[in-house]
């Protein structure tokens, strides 16, 4: 199993134990635990042996693992015993074999379980502290540097097993390898699965310090060896490489034939079957027999005796009651001795029972004497003292010396059949007196009728036998037969599979194609001819993946995500990647792939074609000879001329020296890569994109960065054509490289200075609160001696005074205490009223820096007041905090524009507004925060136009205001905005004066016309100041305003709009104040004039939208006015501003003004904005790219380079226009 990534790994186990030393699996059920938990490669390391590798090799072939020759001694290191692991060697190696023999001699296994379990507790000391018993045990045996040696000369790599054991920190571990390294050493167990990872990382640590080699395993003897929860270790791939590379450096590591082998198959063998079959048939037959036999029977057979005992005393039991009955008669006086005796004895002797009913009871007495015998009544009365039976017993002597010593009991003897005296036969009676008149009395049973019994028994379960035998041998026959049958077929199909294979083998090798046979991601099979093209041994396939062969690098994408679309099944073919060699290095070739299926393994087949490639000497030569001389002059042309296959990768034909340096340069990093075009681009699909075009219009121009591991990059512009010989013969692309460095970095250093201003510029663009401190607060009558107390103590540079009414009213400033206190020598008990600085400066807390920076500089303080929404004093902002930020932007450009001296330092000023306003939309930074800046700078320039013109027309006759319009008026200037200006002033009598007209007029002229200089053009409507029309009097313009709200007419209306929007620039605010007046009266007198002012806003209509896309409502292009979709927005916003008389002019602020005014939901408005600053944030963009590219910003979009999230927000917009237009039509227009 492997992980890819930038941590890639691959689960291999190279430590492992099976039954040949102390573990407790076959090497068959070891390799089925690796293949269950996806190992890739394995090395079994018995302890001191080998013996477990062929059939650990074979396993590991069938389930596809690599395999590497190991093992693992036990060895001696400064007296203790350790473990060395030996990887790749020649298992063979007789002296090898030899010192591993001595070793198990002198190492019993249980020596290594013990020392297996230290390994677990991670030292060499016993869990309850004892210590090791395996330190005595290294004791004279192998040196680990003779271990290491004889490693070596076996043809294998050494590895010091589990050193922890040695020492746990990393010091000591650092001397203990640095000392074996000295040894020849060649490796440490750095991924020991029962350490930690941070272990792990120690010991990969010190190996890469010390320059060895890692290895990993988990040291399991048992399937759930100490905790091991899956059998493997997640290994680097990289150290896993280097390890497979060094260990199969000698070609011993491994014996397992990647291919695919079918050996012929053996005839038939008997002794195989009767081994297999017959044999184990036959045992358990004698098995069945000896069970029966043997321990059933007998068993039977006791048990039934005594079942017939138990029943024989039982009866006894029942027939000595019936004496117990007549004897209480005699005790109770109903009968006499004599006649309960008679009584009794006439109905025992009448007892029967048994099948026949011919067993019986008899009676005697101690001395003995037969009392009643219902079978032999010859003896009734009789004295029995001498009967003997035929063996010679005295049997009734024998009876009643039972009764006198047990009281009851059973007897064997002879006595005849039942009631035929002629047959005498064993039997057992059970006897027991009756005490109270010395009786005895007894029944028994024939034994003949028990071994009757079993020999039925016997009979019928022989029988039984001989039938089951019969069975089974009929079945071992069919079965017999069924097996010689399936054996010819079997050899008749392994025959034809060997004579398919081999044909399919010597097809396969005799091809002109290379070809390999991956399965499950590992290398099975290759033919000769692709062996020599990667350098690879057949032995070595087992242990290379794809990506050893095929590898991820520039040049290869293609190549590996074919790989993966092969999961459809269908074949790819004619396509170019790159095939890693051993060495290194990568051939390019045509590869074609199709998929195939062994069994439940899946994999593919490839078939590689190297391309033939020339020598790349300093100088690829061009093919043709007689091109020598031509060839000589192109090494001496300022520019790199090559010439490439129009193939996938653009493998280089021909090129010059210039050319040559270009192209290793891009491959670096890949030395031993054939040289290609496609190095040069960034990734694979500027690349594909290139070819695309190449192909399409015969040639195609790109600018690349050439880089490499140097620090410095170089830029080159490619200029190629594609040449199709009109012989038929294969395309290629011929082309320049032109070395642009010098040109790309001056124009990086702009882009670096844009990027420093977008730094910048985004913060002026933060809210004040985020600079603001808290400031102490005094009362008014705090002495100026505490004030400065307070100020010390606080680290403060000024102080708020606050009025009774807890109002902050006024400042005092450390310069203030100087001027006014220290500077006069003035009275340290000085009240604070008497020092502040009122009315105090404030700013909103939403306020941009910027805007900060600006109204300190305007008012030259250098503290200001900072308010929240309420109007409340929260905090103070000061200079200093401010001051590192105003060589940026709008600040360093009003600052400029402020002090320039003449008009043409304004204008040089003002041309470096476009760059500004480009790296504020760059950097992301609001919309409304640009047209706030662009505004600001326009209001700059235009009064410091204003202040100029007055310095060479001298003063103005009358007083007079500049006031700004439109979008300038709304603070909602963009790039591509021009000028909308007038004048306004002010006569004594109100009427028209002609000196002022004429003064105001060259104002006007000279103003607007430094306004086109400075980048801000020309109203194409000719409103603007130098337009005799737009410079008037106060009485004029209110005689204006008041015609357009009472005609009405929709064309003025349209075209008069912005005038609604006008703010002042320049002088006095009182004139443009008076004129606001009288437009809300003149809108508060005419009702009918809002329905028509109210149809502007509808005059847009938003593109018609289907199935969440723009499919109408812009051209045929596809374009859209982005302009146009702002003004409902706008219009909106100045409707509403005007039917309730606000004053602001943003449409923001008006929209927020609303939301005060109640006219408004908050959330109405919040979409609105949100409409408003995406359209905004569109536009800005636009300009913005089209001033990079070099062309007129300009306002319009095509919605088909929108990306899905942008076109989803713009029908988000255009709803929430939707929504707009449509209130104004309910509200305004009656529905």
């Amino acid at each position: 199993m492997m992980t890819t990534g930038m941590n890639a790994t691959t689960r291999v186990d190279l430590h492992c134990h099976s039954i040949h030393s102390d573990g407790t699996m076959t090497p068959r059920e070891l390799a089925q635990l690796l293949h269950a938990h996806g190992v890739a490669a394995a090395a079994l390391t018995d302890h001191d042996t080998t013996d477990g590798l062929p059939e650990f090799r074979d396993a590991l072939a069938r389930h596809g693992i690599g395999f590497i020759s190991g093992v693992e001694l036990t060895v001696s290191y400064h007296g203790e015993e350790v473990h060395l692991l030996a990887y790749g060697i020649d298992p063979a190696d007789p002296v090898l074999q030899a010192s591993m023999l001595a070793l198990r001699q002198a190492h019993p296994s249980h020596t290594h379980s013990i020392a297996g379990s230290m390994r677990v507790w991670g030292s060499t000391r016993m869990p309850n502290g004892d210590p090791s018993p395996v330190k005595s045990s290294a004791e004279g045996g192998l040196d680990i540097a003779q271990a290491i040696e004889l490693v070596h000369q076996a043809g294998g790599r050494a590895f010091l097993a589990h050193p922890h054991m040695l020492a746990g920190d990393a010091d000591g571990l650092r001397d203990i390898l640095r000392e074996l390294k000295a040894h020849g050493l060649d490796g440490v167990e750095a991924y020991y699965q029962s350490y930690t990872p941070q272990q792990q990382q120690m010991l990969a640590a010190l190996a890469a310090e010390l320059d060895l080699l890692t290895s990993g395993g988990t040291d399991a003897h048992e399937a759930r060896d100490h905790g091991i929860e899956h059998a493997g270790v997640d290994m680097p791939t990289d150290a896993w490489k280097r390890f497979r590379n060094a260990v199969n450096q000698n070609g011993s590591g491994t014996s397992l034939s990647g291919g695919i082998a079918v050996t012929p198959g053996r005839r038939f063998k008997w002794r195989h079957f009767i081994f297999h079959f017959v044999f184990p048939t036959a045992m358990a037959l004698a098995l069945f027999a000896v069970a029966m036999f043997g321990v059933f029977l007998p068993a039977f057979q006791r048990s039934l005796l005594e079942r017939k005992r138990e029943m024989i005393r039982e009866l006894t039991n029942s027939a000595w009651s019936i004496l117990a009955e007549y004897e209480r008669d005699e005790r109770a006086g109903l009968l006499t001795r004599a006649d309960a005796q008679s009584m009794a004895r006439g109905r025992i002797e009448y007892l029967r029972y048994g099948r026949e009913a011919k067993d019986y009871f008899w009676l005697q007495d101690m001395h003995p004497r037969i009392i009643m015998h219902p079978y032999r009544q010859d003896l009734n009365g009789q004295d029995v003292s001498a009967f003997l039976d035929p063996r010679g017993v005295p049997i009734f002597v024998q009876f009643a010396d039972l009764v006198r010593r047990q009281g009851e009991g059973y007897i064997e003897y002879y006595w005849q059949w039942k009631d035929d005296p002629s047959r005498v036969v064993p039997k057992e009676s059970y006897i027991r007196g009756f005490e109270p008149w010395g009786w005895i009395i007894g029944t028994g049973i024939y034994l003949d009728d028990v071994r009757a019994e079993i020999s039925r028994i016997q009979r019928s379960l022989l029988h039984t036998l001989l039938g089951i035998s019969g069975v089974v041998l009929l079945l071992l026959l069919y079965v017999m037969q069924q097996s010689l049958r399936l054996e010819r077929e079997r050899s008749d199909a392994e025959r034809s599979l060997c004579e398919a294979t081999d044909r399919y083998r010597s097809v396969v090798e005799a091809t002109t194609e290379g070809t390999l046979l991956v399965l499950d991601g590992r290398c099975r099979y290759a033919n000769p001819l692709f062996l020599r093209m990667v350098g690879y041994s057949e032995q070595d396939l087992a242990l290379l993946d794809i990506g050893d062969l095929l590898p991820d690098v520039e040049g290869n994408t293609l190549a590996l995500e074919n790989i993966r679309r092969l999961q459809d099944g269908e074949p790819l073919e004619g396509f170019e990647g790159l095939l890693q060699r051993r060495d290194g290095v990568l051939i390019e070739c045509v590869f074609a792939l199709s998929r195939v299926s062994m069994g439940e393994q899946q994999g593919f087949l490839v078939l590689a074609r190297e391309i033939g490639l020339q020598p790349q000497p300093a100088a690829l030569p061009l093919p043709d000879a007689r091109a020598r001389t031509l060839q000589e002059l192109t090494e001496q042309v300022p520019v790199g001329l090559f010439r490439a296959r129009a193939t996938a990768r653009g493998t280089i034909t021909y090129a010059n020296g210039l050319a040559i340096g270009f192209l290793r340069t891009a491959q670096a990093n890949s030395a031993n890569a054939p040289l290609t075009l496609a190095a040069l681009f960034p990734d694979t699909a500027a690349w594909e994109g290139f070819l695309a075009e190449l192909e399409q219009t015969g040639a195609a121009v790109r600018r690349l960065a050439v880089s490499s591991d140097a620090p410095s990059t170089g830029i080159i512009d490619l200029h190629t054509v594609l040449v199709r010989p009109e012989d038929g013969a294969t395309p290629y692309v011929d082309g320049i490289m032109e070395d642009v460095t010098l040109h790309a970095q001056q124009a990086a250093e702009r882009e670096a200075e844009l990027e420093r201003l977008q730094a910048s510029l985004l913060f002026l663009h933060e809210p004040v609160s985020a600079l603001q401190r808290r400031a102490p607060i005094c009362e008014l009558h705090t002495p100026a001696q505490a004030l400065a107390a307070m100020m010390t103590s606080e680290h403060a540079t000024a102080v708020l005074v606050r009025a009774e009414d807890g109002t902050v009213i006024g400042i005092i400033t450390d310069h203030d205490l100087r001027e006014r206190i220290v500077a006069t020598d003035g009275d340290l008990r000085a009240p604070a009223y008497r020092l502040m600085s009122s009315p105090l400066l404030t700013i909103p807390e939403q306020a941009a820096v910027y805007q900060a920076l600006l109204t300190m500089e305007e008012r030259a303080v250098q503290h200001l007041a900072v308010t929240d929404d309420a109007g409340g004093v929260i905090g103070l902002v000061r200079n200093q905090e401010l001051l590192q930020f105003q060589s940026y932007g709008a600040i360093v450009l009003t600052r400029e524009i402020g002090e320039a001296a003449t008009a043409e330092e304004v204008v040089r000023s003002c041309r470096r507004v476009p760059e500004v306003g480009r790296a504020l939309i760059i950097s992301g930074a609001y919309p409304e925060r640009v047209t706030s800046m662009l505004s600001a700078v326009c209001d700059a320039a235009t009064r410091r136009f204003v202040e100029l013109a007055q310095e060479e027309l001298g003063p103005s006759p009358v007083p007079f205001s500049f006031i700004a319009l439109g979008s300038h008026g709304r603070q909602e200037l963009t790039l591509s905005s021009d000028q909308d200006n007038a004048i306004v002033y002010v006569t004594p009598d109100g009427r028209e004066d002609p000196r002022a007209a004429a003064y105001l007029g060259e104002v006007g002229r000279r103003v607007c016309g430094w306004l086109d200089q400075a980048g801000y053009p020309y109203c194409t409507g000719d409103i603007m100041a130098q337009n005799p029309r737009w410079c008037q009097p106060v009485a004029t313009w209110q005689h204006y305003f008041s015609e357009w709200v009472r005609l009405a007419e929709p064309r003025q209306l349209l075209e008069f709009s912005i005038f609604f929007d006008f703010r002042t620039v320049w002088g006095d605010d009182e004139p443009a104040r008076q004129l606001r007046e009288h437009i809300y009266d003149a809108v508060q007198q005419t009702p009918a004039f809002m329905p028509h002012f109210a149809q502007n806003s509808l005059l847009f209509k938003p593109p018609l939208r289907l199935f969440g896309r723009i499919v109408g409502g812009v051209d045929h292009a596809r374009q859209l006015n982005l302009k146009d979709a702002l003004m409902p927005i706008v219009n909106f916003a100045r409707l509403y501003a005007l039917s309730h008389g606000l004053r602001q002019t943003h449409t923001l602020e008006r929209l927020s003004a609303l939301v005060d005014e109640g006219v408004l939901p908050a959330p109405s408005r919040d979409e609105t904005a949100a409409a408003y600053g995406l359209l905004m944030r569109l536009r800005l963009r636009r300009q913005s790219d089209a001033q990079q590219a070099g062309r007129d910003p300009d306002n319009t979009i095509s919605t088909r380079g929108l990306r899905h999230s942008e076109e989803a927000q713009l029908n988000q917009a255009f709803a929430q226009i939707e929504a707009i237009q449509k209130r104004i039509s309910q509200e305004f227009l009656g529905g």
